[in-house]
């Protein structure tokens, strides 16, 4: 045995090289296993049933999305917490940590969890498939919620704006905000400096509206051919005025704002000027939206029963950009391309932070615009209207992004220099001469003789001339033009979209800048277990009222003592986070079996063991009853050895006697568990019996009950049918036929009270017994015969024939 053989070295090589090869093919292949299911359950499974996990467990990584619009997810409202934000500050820098809520819906199995989880990387990013989390099906695992919750850790500022956690989750470690806060700026004020821009070009545009409304406002008399404000007002001015037109008192005038006119009369060769009329004088045009405000602002201008229909209203509307300086709008443009550019090109800026910022859909049409803005030459040009078209606002280069997102920065601001427009409402008088107050003008006329003897009716009768001789164009100097709905529209979406976001992050970088950063609010909570669980991890919230969210889901599991096992003590090294400033501390320490983590308000490891959930099945009934019986048992057998000790039985005896006493005890007691076991079986077999008996017997009595009701119905329904072929004979007597017999009986003359009374008595009495059935319609009329024919002498005169009483049908109508 000392030495080997050389075959038997070989052989003993051979079994080596093929017991390692076994073992690295059960590691390779467990290697494998584990790589390709990061959401391997863990336990065991059941052979042939036997054996079954209490706990359905499955290792993920999967985290929330912070999205609450779904009131079943109410839990996701509550943001993850990091250290990142304090970290941005130049002054602060501790470890990047984060905290996770796992995603508990995973292939349509709704999960429980242990805790929520931590994170350690260094981009505050939640945990990857290195980091797993447990999680315990809700169906088919034996856990329970936590009776309580204990709060270990609170700070933060529960007052921080709500888009501290919006940036939180867009702003990577490494971007610099600094960088760009300048450029921030000039996009937040963009909208001022295109209203300065505007103002800048105020008279061009003022000059744009007054060509408009100068060449389609126009003044017509009856049916001469109109006349443009334009060309009224190059129209030289003449001794009798800028023109003369002979009208009567029907004729229509439509008169535009800024006229002036007379209307003159002839008397016999003698001109009398009956009104001077001036619309327009003093009215502001920004209230002019209606004829009633129209017609309201007029004043006395000489005119009577003036309505609505002698307004007209027409709205002239310009594209404000053609009348602004094309290099202003090149130069703007540019300036706030350059900017959008400088921002979206920040190194670590990911697709959703530019979806915040709103600033343009992409770099790439940011640039596109600087192109066409490149080829773009200032100049001006006029329409076939003489109205100015610049080349900015006409070109067709731009015009091509007139479609671009308008709630971005760039794209609203490109829709509202192409589409931007400027509305004014112009009003004209439309009248007639009749409608003049001729009381008004007695100090108007122009000739020499005693006005008071001028026959003004008859004036007006005759007017034969309209005397244009004022035109004020500039009039519409103090106009306040309008902006459309659609213009006002667009103009709040580019603020309430775009300026709100640029703000918030300029006002955050300003506290990044300025080391003004403090820790989100945070509150983490300890469950508390109901007996025989236990719980393996702590939960966070934002508040304190979030907690109510966190028992409201029921998402917290505990799980049986039996399921855990305890693996070492915890230690420092366990410790992954910790919080030491004035006066407060707090530390996180990470379970590496559980993925969940413990929180600790005071300088120390936690309480307790680090532990592990293993797999573990229901446990057998029969060993708690036994065990039950065991310490019955002894304490009957404990107290029966007092009463021994009292007793003058040998101490020997007792103590020899012991361990058949606890014996006798224990088969008494399971004797006495199988008596009440099997009496309870026969009580539930007796119980069962009653009920069946009970329920058999209630049918039978419900079914007598139906049976005899059916015979009485078919019964009663046999008379009905019977009943409705037969004349019946306790119809009731009429009381008309009964009243006019009593009344006539009390009339006759030749009867005392007494035989009044009397005869009265046996008719109510006959009557009674027909009516109570007993006398058959046969037998009432006899006996009303015998009772008539008792009186001595009496009248029936207009009453009742004896010849015909016995044919009359009480109840049937009038007698035949």
């Amino acid at each position: 045995m000392d030495k080997l053989s050389s075959n038997q070295k070989k052989i003993l090589l051979l079994v080596i090289i093929i017991i390692l090869g076994i073992l690295i093919y059960k590691i390779y292949t467990q290697t494998k296993q584990t790589k390709q299911s990061d959401n391997a359950k863990e336990g065991f499974t059941s052979t042939s049933g036997i054996a079954t996990d209490l706990l359905t467990k499955l290792k993920s990584y999967e985290a929330q999305f912070t999205n609450a619009t779904n009131p079943a997810d109410l839990e996701l409202s509550i943001y993850p917490w990091t250290t990142k934000l304090y970290n941005l500050q130049s002054q602060n820098q501790v470890k990047a940590i984060g905290l996770y809520k796992p995603h508990l819906s995973i292939n349509g199995t709704q999960y429980a969890k242990m805790g929520d989880m931590l994170s350690e990387h260094s981009d505050y990013t939640p945990p990857d498939n290195k980091e797993t989390t447990l999680l315990i099906s809700k169906v088919g695992s034996d856990i329970k919620a936590p009776t309580d919750y204990t709060k270990i850790i609170s700070m933060g500022d529960a007052n921080l704006p709500n888009y501290y956690y919006q940036l939180n989750n867009l702003i990577t470690p490494n971007l610099a905000i600094s960088s760009i806060a300048n450029n921030l700026q000039d996009c937040i004020n963009f909208l001022g400096n295109l209203n300065t821009l505007l103002q800048n070009n105020n008279q061009s545009i003022l000059d744009g509206i007054k060509n408009k409304v100068g060449n389609s406002a126009y003044l017509q008399i009856g049916n001469t051919t109109p006349i443009t404000l334009t060309t009224l007002s190059s129209m030289p001015q003449k001794a009798n005025g800028i023109i003369a037109v002979p009208i009567t008192d029907k004729t229509n005038i439509i008169l535009p704002v800024g006229v002036g006119c007379s209307i003159m009369a002839n008397n016999n060769g003698i001109s009398t000027k009956l009104a001077d009329i001036n619309f327009g004088e003093g009215m502001n045009f920004s209230q002019m939206q209606t004829a009633n405000s129209v017609l309201q602002a007029l004043g006395d201008i000489s005119l009577q029963n003036l309505s609505t229909e002698n307004i007209i209203i027409n709205t002239y509307t310009i594209n404000v950009f053609s009348y602004v300086n094309p290099q202003n709008i090149i130069d703007y443009l540019n300036n706030l391309c350059n900017n959008i550019s400088s921002i979206l090109s920040l190194p670590g800026l990911s697709q959703d932070f530019m979806n915040y910022f709103k600033l343009a859909d992409s770099i790439d049409g940011v640039t596109t615009v600087m192109a066409a803005l490149s080829t773009l030459t200032p100049s001006n040009a006029a329409d076939s209207n003489g109205n100015k078209v610049n080349i900015i606002a006409g070109n067709s280069v731009l015009n091509s992004y007139a479609s671009i997102n308008s709630t971005t920065l760039l794209g609203g601001i490109l829709n509202l220099i192409i589409n931007y427009k400027k509305t004014i409402n112009f009003p004209s008088l439309k009248f007639k001469p009749d409608a003049l107050i001729i009381s008004n003008l007695i100090n108007n006329t122009n000739n020499t003789n005693d006005t008071n003897s001028t026959n003004f009716n008859s004036l007006v009768a005759k007017t034969n001339l309209l005397v244009i001789n004022n035109i004020n164009i500039n009039i519409l100097d103090n106009a306040n033009s309008n902006l459309s709905s659609a213009e006002k529209q667009l103009m709040q979406n580019i603020i309430s979209n775009n300026i709100p976001n640029l703000s918030n992050l300029l006002q955050f970088n300003n506290a990044i800048v300025n080391n003004q950063l403090e820790y989100f609010p945070l509150q983490i909570y300890a469950p508390v277990a109901p007996a025989g669980y236990q719980s393996l991890g702590h939960v966070f919230c934002n508040v304190a009222r979030d907690l109510t969210k966190i028992k409201t889901m029921k998402n917290i599991a505990c799980i049986p003592s039996g399921c855990v096992k305890e693996v070492r003590d915890w230690t420092t090294s366990d410790k992954v986070f910790e919080y030491n400033r004035d006066g407060v501390y707090w530390a996180l320490y990470k379970n590496p079996y559980v993925g969940t983590f413990i929180a600790v308000s005071k300088p120390g490891v936690p309480d307790g063991k680090v532990c592990k959930v293993v797999a573990c099945v229901a446990k057998c009934s029969a060993v708690d009853e036994l065990k039950k019986a065991e310490k019955c048992a002894r304490t009957y057998q404990a107290l029966n050895k007092t009463i021994s000790s009292e007793t003058t039985s040998l101490p020997d005896l007792v103590a020899s006697t012991e361990e058949d006493i606890y014996l006798q005890q224990i088969k008494t007691q399971n004797d006495n568990i199988i008596t009440l076991q099997n009496r309870a079986r026969q009580l539930q077999t007796d119980i069962d019996k009653s009920d069946v008996i009970t329920t058999e017997m209630n049918k039978a009595k419900l079914q007598n009950y139906v049976d005899t009701q059916k015979r009485n119905i078919e019964l009663v329904a046999d008379r009905l049918e019977r009943d409705d072929k037969k004349i019946q004979t306790n119809i009731n007597i009429p009381l008309q036929v009964l009243n006019q017999i009593i009344t006539m009986i009390n009339n006759l003359p030749n009867l005392n009270a007494s035989q009044k009374t009397d005869l009265t008595d046996k008719i109510v009495s006959n009557a009674q017994a027909a009516n109570s059935g007993l006398l058959t319609s046969s037998q009432y009329n006899a006996n009303l015969n015998d009772i008539l024919r008792s009186c001595p002498q009496y009248d029936l005169t207009g009453l009742v024939k004896k010849s015909v009483v016995g044919d009359v049908c009480y109840g049937c109508g009038t007698p035949s």
